[in-house]
């Protein structure tokens, strides 16, 4: 008789929970735990583990966020495995000393004397647990206080892979990092032929909305490489706990610091003792993105209260290259203030490729309105289908006048009759709202129509004035009526350039 016990903290634990809930014996259990947010990555559980009777209507998707079906805890389920007798149950461990909190565990016992059947079920699961995974990718955080023998680690998301042609970038961004990432993870043999660090690191910097966040996402999915999430900000985040959770990380994965230059404006300094914390950076002029790291010049403004760290600098660098750290890894650092770093952490072997990443071109909003108004491929159904618009009908004829854009900079609401959503209003009067509903869909667009519309689209957008996250948020206004969304972009334009000019003088 072999045991095998694991705690939910363990990866192992989460290949384990998916294999059983594929198994008979488990669909045919009597008693079994629903869950509606369970502790384990469950991706892969056949339909008919979930909950399906008296929710009419439930479908895949909401029976995959709402309830699901588990091993019960406290109940022992008994099972046959490549004709060896197995036994599985849940427990709860009370003992608090380490974690502070119960912990579950999971208790495998087979009847047999050979290790390596246990060794097969385990590696099985995880097979199957990877084959599950394969369209997603997890993210993790660093959490404080677990045992000794669990890691440090816990699964805080799973996301969807994104692919990177989403991604409107300049050109060749995405191609450069992505080419360079997979080369590195191919290049272990040569670093330890040199005896160089066996890691990679990538500083994404510029303004806000330009994509550096949505790159390392699709990226990751690309290289088929969790998320890990490190944040100097975070309360308690000290030297030591840098240190651990850097060391924690698995060797093949993607570390992600997002916005580094905010521990700096909150006080991160070369020594960890020192009692003088860093004045917080002013807002500067979009020339200094461009600035070498270290060039921004403390202005002396006394009025700016900051917060302290406890984050050193001479901490974070050692973390990152130190005895301690793990090889392997891909690190993203991103911000928004590249001349706010210290040039220390952008050297290379801690940062080895700076890219920088601008407010849209013109050739970037035009591609985001073509991909933004073109036919969804696959079949959705919905019952405003019939109300479809044919682009032939559509006028596509010159912007809105003056006038109108004058009265449109103003972006009042406009109330919209439900007699405009196809409602039956026969009877009682109709009720007014605000915006579109989501259930009008946009006209069908020939290729024809829809690249006349982008191109007059892209031609009113002034070169690197506005990040894609704007021109997005911009287009979802308009998200069912793209002529109108080319018709006022002029006036959009103009209202925000204004805003800004008045931000500055302000």
């Amino acid at each position: 008789m072999m045991t095998r016990e694991t705690k939910p903290s363990l990866l192992i634990t989460e290949w384990l929970m998916s294999w059983l809930s594929n198994q008979p014996a488990l669909r045919k259990a009597q008693n079994v735990s629903i869950w509606t947010q369970p502790p384990f990555d469950l991706a892969g559980i056949p339909p008919h583990m979930y909950m399906e009777a008296g929710f009419p209507g439930n479908t895949r998707r909401e029976k995959d966020i709402t309830l699901q079906m588990v091993p019960s805890v406290a109940e022992v389920y008994t099972l046959w495995h490549r004709g060896r007798w197995l036994q599985a149950s849940r427990i709860v461990d009370t003992n608090t000393v380490y974690t502070g909190h119960a912990e579950q565990i999971l208790s495998l016992r087979m009847m047999t004397w050979n290790r390596k059947m246990l060794r097969s079920l385990i590696q099985e699961a995880r097979e199957a647990h990877d084959i599950a995974s394969d369209n997603v990718i997890n993210v993790y955080v660093f959490e404080t206080g677990r045992h000794m023998y669990s890691m440090p680690w816990r699964r805080l998301a799973t996301r969807p892979k994104r692919p990177i042609q989403s991604i409107i970038l300049d050109h060749g961004i995405q191609k450069l990092i992505l080419e360079d990432a997979k080369d590195f993870l191919q290049s272990k043999a040569w670093y330890t032929e040199r005896g160089i660090p066996f890691r990679r690191g990538y500083l994404l910097h510029g303004v806000p909305g330009s994509g550096k966040t949505s790159l390392i996402h699709s990226i990751a999915g690309e290289l088929d490489l969790n998320v890990y999430l490190i944040s100097l900000s975070r309360a308690g985040m000290d030297d030591t706990m840098l240190t651990e959770s850097i060391a924690g990380l698995p060797e093949q994965c993607i570390a992600l610091m997002e916005d580094i230059d905010v521990a700096f404006h909150h006080g991160v300094t070369r020594d960890s003792d020192s009692s003088d914390s860093s004045s917080s950076l002013n807002s500067s002029s979009p020339d200094s993105q461009s600035q070498t790291p270290g060039a921004h010049k403390d202005t002396g403004n006394k009025q700016t209260k900051t917060i302290e760290s406890r984050v050193s600098l001479s901490g974070l660098l050692n973390a990152l290259d130190g005895i301690g750290a793990q090889e392997g890894r891909i690190l993203f650092a991103t911000t928004n203030r590249y001349s706010a770093l210290d040039p220390a952490l952008c050297r290379p072997g801690r940062m080895d490729l700076h890219v920088e990443f601008h407010n849209a071109s013109r050739g970037q909003a035009e591609e985001l309105f073509r991909r933004f108004f073109r036919p969804t491929s696959g079949k959705e159904t919905s019952t405003a289908d019939s109300d479809q618009v044919n682009g032939d009908d559509l006028d596509l004829g010159a912007s809105s006048s003056e006038e109108e854009c004058e009265t449109m900079t103003d972006f009042q609401p406009k109330y919209y009759l439900a007699k405009e959503s196809g409602m039956d209003v026969s009877k009682e009067p109709p009720p007014a709202y605000v915006g579109v509903t989501h259930r009008q869909r946009a006209p069908h667009l020939s290729p024809e129509q829809l690249d006349e519309l982008a191109a007059r689209f892209a031609v009113s957008i002034p070169e690197r004035k506005f990040s894609m996250a704007a021109l997005q948020g911009y287009l979802m206004t308009y998200k069912v009526r793209p002529v109108q969304a080319v018709e006022n972009i002029a006036c959009w334009v103009a209202k925000e350039l204004s805003n800004k000019k008045q931000d500055v003088i302000s």
